[in-house]
């Protein structure tokens, strides 16, 4: 989608909201589908849902019996929800108005004023066929400039929300200045949390590490993936991360070379902690080469060859890995080298014993491993 918005040919991008998607979805119709379209799952999904699910909700005195739609908790639900809807997105591909891309049931199209109209059209019309109701109430038309007249008398009646970017499916799509602050306040909301768990380190400091490391810190790497240039927006976090929240950990300030040792991997001695500004340079590119046979499928409007796409994906992340990995033993022996003698040692033995696997490990009681701030710090 950022590529189909960079195109010239490009003037709006549609963000259609559903109604209730997962619990609207026909049923039967889904199931005969996945019984054509996924014969491999068909069996398993019809002995899934050849009854009803009781559903208990609070304050009802009986339960409630799961008719339609996917059911709440089927690991499976996604996958039958997306094959269920298979068939739209076909017919609508068909009629060849615009370039459209479906993740479940958040359904996109960009690309001429009019064609994307006609689009919507369409969707309105043949989705509840299929248990798809769109409500262009929520739904959200990113306009670029220059624009925004024609949109507003095109989708006239529709109630819809104009605007110059918005998110999109974990990251931002619209115009770079735009894009940007709202990049900008999400970072506002990381800051916040870093130092919500900066305060929780001063008392608890192995469960701060470890949700930062397990949680928090994947958040942001996600981000970094599917926007351009994030870099430049992460600088208060880095800061938050080392003015406040390591120094919580370790309970004291910290000298410049454990700042840069952090940085590293567990098994090289580090905290696997890194560098919102320095991951964000690679995570981009990583990820426009890994995706690059699936963004031309949607495109071009052709098959995609998973084996290929999935080949490609596990080919860019082997070397990249490979990169990071060489980049980041090499910064490690050359910290170390530059080491007084104490710490060197120390170190070198952590490295060489692996010593330091016990990090990667949560928290718990039921094991003795909840390790109090004296510990923890100690270790």
């Amino acid at each position: 989608m950022r590529e189909l918005w960079a195109d010239d040919d490009t003037e709006v991008v549609v963000l259609v909201d559903a109604s209730n998607a997962f619990n609207s979805l026909d049923r039967q119709a889904a199931l005969w589908n996945c019984r054509i379209l996924w014969s491999r799952a068909s069996y398993f999904l019809f002995n899934t849902y050849r009854g009803y699910a009781r559903i208990f909700v609070k304050g009802v005195a009986q339960p409630v019996l799961s008719r339609e739609g996917t059911t709440q908790g089927d690991p499976l639900a996604m996958l039958m929800y997306a094959v269920g809807v298979l068939p739209l997105v076909r017919k609508l591909k068909e009629r060849g108005f615009c370039t459209q891309t479906w993740y479940a049931d958040d359904a996109s199209a960009g690309g001429k004023v009019g064609p994307v109209r006609e689009w919507l059209n369409a969707l309105i019309q043949d989705g509840p066929m299929y248990g798809y109701y769109p409500e262009p109430s929520k739904s959200i038309v990113i306009v670029k400039d220059g624009k925004l007249e024609e949109a507003r008398a095109a989708f006239a009646g529709l109630d819809m929300e104009f605007v110059e970017a918005s998110r999109f499916l974990g990251g931002f799509l619209g115009k770079e200045d735009a894009v940007r602050h709202l990049l900008e306040e999400k970072v506002r909301k990381w800051v916040e949390a870093v130092e919500d768990l900066a305060e929780a380190a001063e008392v608890y400091p192995q469960d701060a590490y470890v949700c930062f490391i397990k949680s928090l810190q994947c958040e942001w790497g996600y981000v970094q993936r599917v926007v351009e240039g994030a870099a430049e927006a992460m600088g208060p976090l880095d800061k938050a991360i080392q003015d406040k929240f390591l120094p919580a950990v370790f309970g004291r300030e910290m000298l410049s070379w454990e700042k840069e040792l952090v940085k590293a991997a567990v098994k090289r001695g580090g905290l696997g902690i890194r560098c919102p500004t320095e991951t964000a340079k690679d995570a981009y590119q990583m990820s426009v080469e890994g995706t690059a046979k699936m963004v031309e499928a949607v495109r071009q409007g052709t098959d995609l060859v998973e084996e290929e796409h999935n080949d490609q994906l596990r080919e860019v992340r082997r070397e990249m890995k490979a990169r990071w990995e060489k980049e980041e033993e090499e910064n490690v022996e050359r910290l170390v080298a530059d080491l007084p003698k104490r710490p060197k040692r120390a170190l070198e033995r952590v490295r060489k014993e692996n010593m330091s696997g016990w990090l990667t490990v949560r928290p718990s009681k039921q094991y003795g491993f909840d390790l109090s701030r004296e510990m923890f710090r100690d270790l």
